[in-house]
């Protein structure tokens, strides 16, 4: 199984999931931190799953994905989701916070 450290390795995660070979077993390790999920351009998700991987954070409270998005912007923006018509199986996610809050606020 392939072993991918984010943010040593890659600083984005889905550049990390990228970087697993297709249908070879991985593992995305997340560091303790906060990180904001980027938007993907021409998707609705911002971190696109894939078969036989696995997303591991240091720990609930500890590593923690944040959605990125405004207030009033993109409200079907989603954290996490598959490409359209590709089926997705053996998705793991495990020991981390996802925070489906806004991370902008309009003033």
């Amino acid at each position: 199984m392939i072993t991918i450290i984010v943010p040593d390795q890659y600083t984005n995660i889905q550049s990390a999931i990228n970087a697993i070979p297709v249908g070879e077993q991985g593992e995305v390790y997340i560091k303790e931190g906060t990180y904001i999920l980027p938007r993907i351009s021409g998707q609705t998700y911002q971190v696109l799953a894939r078969t036989k991987i696995k997303i591991r954070g240091d720990g609930i409270g500890r590593t923690i994905l944040k959605r990125n998005s405004v207030v009033g912007e993109n409200s079907d923006l989603n954290m996490i989701g598959s490409p359209t018509n590709i089926p997705v199986e053996d998705f793991i996610i495990e020991n981390l916070t996802l925070d489906g809050n806004y991370t902008t606020l309009y003033y």
